[in-house]
């Protein structure tokens, strides 16, 4: 369901279901092995994963509240970050620190929200919060706002606001990257793909939310903007450029460069 890659290794979590008892396990596969995770029948479908020198994290829903599973060696911890109704997705670390993005119920609304080795972070004035990153130690969050009655893309530079300009109503940022010392920002502006970089608006050739789910987004050799954006008709693009992918009833998930 949700893949890492690691020195050219691919990591793949998801769940083993059983046929006669239709149990559904955490797991996770490598190479030609696999290993359960969590056999409590308690764990979503994994939102994050990662892989580092010693371990493999992964991140989940457990009985509806956050949680991180570490796996190094054979052993398995599982952390709930959150007592309260939440979810957990992303996974980064930095300075050997493990940051994992999500959100948990407040009172009366969503909070959007990031964990740093565990311990809680509010993400101000968020809707919502969908991605982050690292450079140079900045942490940047993309997501979305509400402001003058409507939903607005923008982003965090170490949680404050950077607001991302939309020629609609409403908006949201999705995808984001620090490269070449430029903050690139994938996402919405009303019914069209777009990204910006540096806060200038770029539309993408041909994509609308009718026809596509955006599911990635890549950086290679400093030259080339990629990004995989799908449905019955799954495409990526490479400078603006699109490449149609068969057979049109396939769907992508993400997209890696080795």
């Amino acid at each position: 369901y949700i893949v890492c890659v690691n020195n050219m290794d691919a990591y793949v979590a998801g769940h083993l279901i059983y046929k006669t008892t239709r149990r559904e396990d955490l797991c996770v596969w490598w190479e030609e092995d696999f290993k359960i995770i969590d056999q409590s029948g308690k764990a979503s479908m994994p939102a994050g994963i990662l892989k580092d020198k010693s371990s493999l994290y992964i991140s989940a829903e457990y009985n509806g509240k956050a949680c991180l599973f570490k796996l190094k060696k054979d052993k398995i911890k599982k952390d709930i970050l959150c007592e309260k109704e939440s979810w957990a997705g992303k996974i980064l670390i930095n300075n050997s620190k493990v940051y994992v993005l999500g959100g948990y119920q407040g009172k009366n609304e969503l909070k959007p929200c990031f964990w740093k080795d565990n311990h809680l972070f509010e993400i101000p004035n968020a809707i919502d919060a969908l991605d982050m990153t690292f450079d140079n130690d900045i942490l940047y969050i993309c997501g979305q706002y509400y402001c003058d009655n409507k939903i607005k893309p923008c982003y965090w530079e170490n949680l404050q606001r950077k607001e991302l300009p939309i020629d609609n109503n409403t908006g949201w940022a999705e995808l984001i990257r620090i490269i070449d010392k430029k903050v690139y920002v994938v996402g919405r502006d009303g019914k069209d793909w777009v990204y910006w970089i540096d806060g200038i608006k770029h539309v993408f050739n041909g994509p609308s939310t009718v026809e596509y789910y955006l599911n990635g987004f890549f950086r290679n050799d400093g030259k080339s903007l990629i990004t995989a954006i799908s449905n019955n008709k799954p495409a990526y693009w490479i400078n603006n450029k699109k490449f149609i992918v068969k057979p049109k009833n396939s769907f992508i998930y993400d997209i890696f460069v080795l």
